[in-house]
């Protein structure tokens, strides 16, 4: 008889620890959802994080129309705005300085342009719509979101303007962003100017992940795929980190890895506890082809299912478990009620940079200050232009991508707290600054919205001649700076 997996009763008391959790969060989950909470609450004057507060006046666009005229009265009166869709930001960068003006997008007033297909496989809508709807629109037409990240009730226009987009299917089809083919850009003066490679290219490249410095991306052009239903889910439990993702990164550089493979995560540790597990996952047409699939493992994962230090079993699954996801987390957090959210994802355009962050976090994060009020860890891959943003020409958003030329894959971990107020908050604020540091160090990008203190000096060195040519850009369009929240870029 084999020999069962190294630490498999570790393992097993890992999961053991993270069911518990889990149970012990089930009723306050589930009163939160019999109350109608199913999106967490976001009060006046602050944000999703709720770390930041700010005085300020709020108007409501519930069109273009209406965004465009509050922009034009804003600019002649020369008054400080920022614009808002969900307002899913972590340190304030959604409120606009004190005694400013916050335009929120009312996307409940029905007067947003609704998707349209504009060809075969192409779909344009409103960007103050949200994820969500737009999968929701797709799926009856046989077509789908190439990329859903696991919070689908942000607005595709907030998305795109931190350069985000990372998902289960991001090693298959990439980020959100790389789907973009154009779109409308509302500037900070009431004007228009559509925006794609060949028009206004500029503005194409840098308003993606400018942090809605440069303007409010409106309409957008998407590329869809077709609708696939079912992942047939190769799903391993690991103890270590680095370890974890050694295990991915052979599976995903193997010569015969699979051509439906288009769902990857590695999420841990979870809800407290040490619980670490990945999955692979393999598209599928029909329950039956995802059956199929099932039966036996790919050459690429062999090794998964040689190894000692993994346990693992398969499941068929709904592709739309975003949804599922979604679900679970945001009524979670809803029922978080005054809680503080600090997250910060890091993005590494090596995966030896990557590599050394995961052992940082592991030797001098979680073994030293364990993992109080981490409701997750998540990490993802996807393929990248080794050149973006290196090269300007290849350059798909500004400020989110490190400025160095990439391998293959690039490689994302992210990490989410959910604090109670009082004084945890400021250690696990420590927590994610040290984070920052190391991460940074290393040479990685970091997610627009999250937790961050940055420095011109570190957006510098992050980003280099990127800063100019969005600096550049920021003179022409929002020639006295009063338009966004203020990057730190000078």
């Amino acid at each position: 008889m084999a020999a069962p997996p190294e630490g498999s009763i570790d393992r097993v008391l890992d999961f053991a620890r993270y069911a518990v959790a889990a149970a012990a969060v089930a009723p306050g989950t589930l009163l939160s959802v019999a109350r109608g909470r199913m999106e967490p609450q976001i009060g006046e004057g602050t944000d999703f994080g709720g770390l930041r507060r700010s005085e300020h006046r709020v108007a409501m666009a519930g069109s273009r129309e209406e965004l465009r005229s509050l922009l034009a009265k804003a600019a002649r009166q020369g008054e400080a705005v920022t614009v808002a869709g969900s307002r899913h930001s972590a340190n304030g960068q959604t409120l606009p300085r004190a005694g400013g003006l916050q335009i929120r997008l009312d996307r409940a007033s029905g007067r947003w342009a609704a998707p349209t297909m504009v060809g075969p496989t192409r779909v344009r809508v409103s960007a103050v719509h949200t994820w969500r709807s737009l999968q929701a629109w797709l799926r009856p037409r046989g077509r789908s979101c190439p990329v859903l990240t696991d919070h689908l009730t942000t607005t595709i226009g907030g998305t795109l303007s931190v350069g985000g987009g990372i998902g289960t299917a991001s090693v298959a089809w990439g980020r959100q962003l790389d789907q973009v083919r154009a779109f409308r850009l509302v500037l900070p003066d009431g004007d228009e100017a559509w925006c794609s490679p060949e028009e206004n290219a500029d503005l194409f490249r840098h308003a993606m992940g400018g942090f809605g410095e440069l303007g409010v991306i409106d309409e957008v052009e998407l590329e869809t795929r077709p609708h696939r239903p079912w992942l047939a889910i190769f799903r391993y439990q690991h103890r270590d980190l680095p370890g974890a993702m050694d295990l991915v990164r052979q599976a995903l550089e193997h010569p015969a890895v699979p051509g439906d493979l288009a769902h990857l995560v590695v999420e841990g540790p979870i809800l407290d506890t040490p619980f670490l597990q990945f999955e692979l996952g393999l598209e599928a047409d029909s329950q039956q082809q995802a059956r199929d699939l099932l039966r036996d493992a790919p050459e690429a994962f062999a090794h998964l299912e040689r190894s000692r230090r993994v346990l693992g079993h398969r499941a068929i699954v709904k592709a739309d478990q975003s949804n599922d996801r979604h679900n679970r987390s945001a009524s979670y957090v809803s029922s978080l009620v005054g809680y503080k959210h600090i997250w910060n994802d890091f993005f590494f355009a090596d995966y030896d940079s990557f590599r050394r962050f995961l052992c940082f976090t592991r030797d001098e994060v979680f073994a030293r200050r364990g993992c109080r009020h981490l409701m997750s860890g998540l990490s993802f891959a996807y393929p990248g232009d080794p050149l973006d943003p290196v090269d300007p020409a290849h350059r798909r958003a500004a400020f989110s991508f490190p400025a160095r030329q990439g391998e293959r894959y690039r490689w994302s971990f992210g990490f989410n707290y959910s604090v109670p107020p009082g004084p945890q908050v400021q250690p696990i604020i420590e927590t994610v600054a040290t984070l920052r540091r190391e991460a940074t160090a290393l040479g990685a990008g970091l997610y627009g919205y999250g937790y961050a203190e940055r420095t011109a000096a570190e957006l510098r060195q992050a980003y280099g001649s990127v800063v100019d040519d969005f600096l550049a850009l920021k003179a022409r369009v929002d020639p006295s700076g009063r338009f966004g929240a203020g990057l730190p870029l000078r």
